[in-house]
């Protein structure tokens, strides 16, 4: 890796498994040597030192930037659990009803997903979109059983403390709760290899912003699927493009956006493109991951003994 240029741990560990053969990676050796116990302990050690000495208003941002560094070793650490289980985000407004088509057609795009893979589906973990979307998961997960097929699909509710916030949604399977909006951003990249959004407001918007940079600087590697509904989005996004490039280069002024950053997102109109469009990256994300696994790793997976 050339001197100062970052490489976030997520396309570390893309990059060594796309140059692995098939059938070669035993996920419990990769673990140990992609992870850095010996950077946690340094940094522990350097957190008890402070703490020895008493925090003070001079000490606190080192104890801060400490911890920060820590939890980037920590998820560098448990990351390739979460990269060997395909999961896709559902984002989406919260006060979408039953009765309302977005939130029967979110249903039904995760229900036809899951019936047709094994997948993990990550939300907010909370009403409208995100229970739509959990749904969704635990009605193809009951056609897969009537089908006879084998099911290991999750509901992953990403849930955030809030003054007015309801209670998580009855199907998640999963709650990882967080104090911050800005962990429960990091944790939706960590366990998501694609992400749809629907029908959403101003949370929504900010978590699909999120998913833009992070592609932008390449904390998301480049062949992470970005869903858009365009009938809903395109709008936006076209009038960010008109007054960031548009405008400017019209008025001799430096652009603050390329056309090129339109090739992140993929739009999507119907449910039926929606499901064809996650069928087909889960399929390239098997060749490109699943199959890399040696058999030993891919049976404990499956059997959840080697889950993050």
């Amino acid at each position: 890796m050339e001197e100062g240029i970052f490489k976030h741990y997520r396309i570390e560990c893309s990059e060594l498994f796309a140059n692995a053969d098939a059938g070669s990676v035993n996920l419990e050796m990769f673990v140990k040597q992609f992870g850095r116990p010996k950077r946690i302990a340094e940094l522990q050690k350097q957190l008890n030192d402070l703490f020895l000495l008493g925090i003070s208003p001079n000490k606190g941002q080192s104890a801060v930037d400490i911890m920060q560094e820590m939890s980037y070793e920590m998820n560098r650490m448990m990351y390739p659990y979460r990269y060997v289980r395909y999961g896709t985000s559902l984002f989406g407004s919260a006060r979408l009803q039953p009765e309302d088509h977005e939130f029967q057609e979110i249903t039904y795009v995760v229900k036809s997903v899951v019936a047709e893979s094994k997948i993990n589906v990550i939300t907010g973990g909370g009403p409208g979109a995100m229970e739509a979307a959990n749904l969704g998961l635990k009605e193809g997960a009951k056609l897969r059983t009537q089908m006879g097929k084998s099911n290991s699909a999750l509901n992953y509710g990403v849930t955030v403390g809030l003054p007015f916030e309801e209670e998580p949604n009855e199907y998640l399977d999963y709650n990882n709760y967080h104090r911050t909006f800005g962990t429960r951003l990091d944790a939706y990249g960590d366990w998501s290899h694609s992400s749809l959004s629907w029908t959403g407001g101003a949370g929504t918007d900010f978590e699909n912003t999120l998913v833009y940079q992070l592609k932008q600087v390449r904390h998301l590697e480049d062949d992470f699927l970005f869903l858009l509904k365009e009938s809903f989005w395109s709008g936006l996004l076209d009038e960010k493009m008109r007054k960031m490039y548009h405008e400017r280069k019209a008025n001799n002024l430096r652009t603050t956006i390329s056309p090129e950053d339109l090739k992140l997102v993929t739009y999507v109109e119907h449910p039926d493109d929606a499901v064809q469009a996650i069928l087909n990256h889960y399929e390239a994300w098997k060749k490109r991951v699943w199959n890399k696994l040696d058999v030993s790793s891919q049976t404990k997976i499956m059997l959840g003994k080697l889950a993050a």
